[in-house]
């Protein structure tokens, strides 16, 4: 910017002097314009806190044991199981429309002609279910049921655990200036003027 802005104080004062000179009869023997320079940004990542780290409490049930005794809650018996049919789907080919003629006129030279078209039978494939292996029932003999009946006994009593979550982090891009632009002053060369 040091330079930038010696140049612009030297370019101008030629330009004042010249003008000066012009001004008092002289002649120009320098002309400069001004050129303007955005300003340069870039961008840049930064990490930032997303959340907080965190803490809670979580509590831990007690821990039971049972003392057992087996008691039949469901007697033996005998049921029906159905076993499905077992289906496939083929696909096969039906005339839809059968093959034939039609007439039709046409123009061809400047003649009207009649023309005998024919047209393909048409199919079209359909799909049609099958029975693989019919429906197939049998007779199943479900087991008694039982159930453990016991005294509930404390293994491990309640306990509370302080659980502590991290902060979480992620990267935002943000946008910043290099520099913050200006102007400097460019010779030119113009016609019937600032000629050496």
């Amino acid at each position: 910017m040091a330079l930038k802005f010696v140049g612009f104080a030297l370019a101008t004062a030629s330009l004042l002097a010249a003008t000066g000179s012009a001004g008092a009869g002289g002649k120009a023997v320098a002309c400069y314009e001004e050129v303007v320079h955005p300003a340069t940004y870039r961008t840049v990542e930064e990490t930032v806190q997303v959340k907080p780290a965190e803490s809670y409490t979580v509590v831990r049930p007690a821990v039971h044991g049972v003392r057992y005794r087996i008691v039949e809650v469901e007697p033996a018996r005998t049921i029906e199981r159905v076993t499905p049919a077992v289906v496939k789907v083929v696909h096969r080919k039906v005339k839809v429309q059968p093959a034939g003629h039609v007439w039709t006129t046409k123009h061809i030279d400047g003649k009207r002609v009649l023309c005998k078209v024919e047209h393909p039978a048409v199919w079209k494939t359909v799909a049609e279910t099958i029975v693989v292996k019919p429906e197939r029932v049998t007779q199943v003999t479900v087991p008694a049921r039982h159930e453990k009946i016991a005294e509930t006994v404390v293994i491990e009593p309640e306990r509370h655990e302080r659980v502590v979550t991290p902060a979480e982090y992620g990267i935002v891009k943000k946008r910043v200036l290099v520099d913050a632009g200006g102007s400097s002053w460019r010779k030119i060369k113009l016609r019937n003027a600032c000629k050496r």
